[in-house]
């Protein structure tokens, strides 16, 4: 795992498009509310039941979003704490000690499908109020030929490898920008990440989008670095580059071969 990051990027969130808060919310059996509320600075948010005693869901998720002509875009989408449900999708991350954006391209070179995934790993996270900054780490990069499976999906795998070969111990948050509407199925462990595997317990996906939030919501930055890095790798595969390790061949199953990259400087 890659420990040499970036200088520290430090934002200050003006607004754009109004953006909204976004709830969604599962309580595993029929609920009826009589009312819900953010009575703290923290913006904790609290559901109350039907006798106005407060409540916990099963699962909920935070995110923000803005309305658009064509639909609601929405920015991100983290999973909150049930019992401590904060609104402001950055403090979410204060519960997890690893926090890692992961984007993969696709591309076809020559006769082959080729994907590209680029890894960064967010440490130093700071948040005062609105203002937050962080060290981004550029993270080694997968090169797959012709999955036999989603390619960002083998991404995903990719990077959780990673975690497990450098024995990261801890809750894992994963900023992904595809499947927003598998991601809470993933994460209750309902769907399999590829066949025959699952997502880790301690590890929770998080949806971001590179074109948007990247000032006042870290994951967007983390992920729109990632994005570039993804790019930028493809280019260079395009152009003929090669790294130090050669293609292996020993996952049949998922793709037909794939080779490792160094992080990018």
């Amino acid at each position: 795992m890659n420990k040499r990051g970036r200088k520290q990027k430090v934002q200050n969130a003006p607004q754009r498009k109004p953006r909204m808060t976004m709830v969604w919310v599962d309580f595993g059996k029929d609920q009826a509310l009589s009312g819900m509320s953010a009575p703290s600075d923290r913006s904790e948010l609290i559901f109350y039941d039907e006798n106005g005693m407060p409540v916990a869901p099963r699962y909920i998720d935070i995110g923000v979003g803005y309305d658009r002509p064509k639909g609601t875009k929405v920015m991100t989408r983290v999973r909150a704490n049930s019992t401590d449900i904060l609104t402001k999708v950055n403090d979410n991350l204060a519960g997890y000690d690893w926090v890692f954006a992961v984007d993969t391209n696709t591309k076809t070179i020559g006769a082959e499908s080729t994907s590209v995934t680029a890894i960064v790993l967010l440490r130093e996270i700071l948040i005062t109020g609105e203002r937050w900054s962080a060290k981004i780490i550029p993270q080694p990069s997968l090169e797959v030929r012709d999955a036999l499976v989603p390619p960002e999906r083998l991404g995903w795998r990719h990077l959780l490898w990673l975690i497990k070969e450098s024995h990261l111990e801890g809750r894992v948050a994963i900023f992904v920008d595809s499947e927003l509407g598998e991601i809470s199925a993933l994460n209750k462990r309902e769907r399999e990440l590829l066949p025959g595997f699952l997502l880790p317990e301690n590890t929770t996906l998080f949806y971001a989008s590179s074109d948007v939030g990247r000032v006042e919501l870290i994951g967007n930055k983390a992920f729109a670095e990632c994005n570039r890095d993804a790019r930028n790798l493809m280019a260079r595969i395009q152009a003929g580059d090669s790294p130090v390790n050669d293609f292996q061949t020993n996952i049949p199953k998922f793709c037909r071969r794939y080779r490792l990259w160094e992080p990018p400087t």
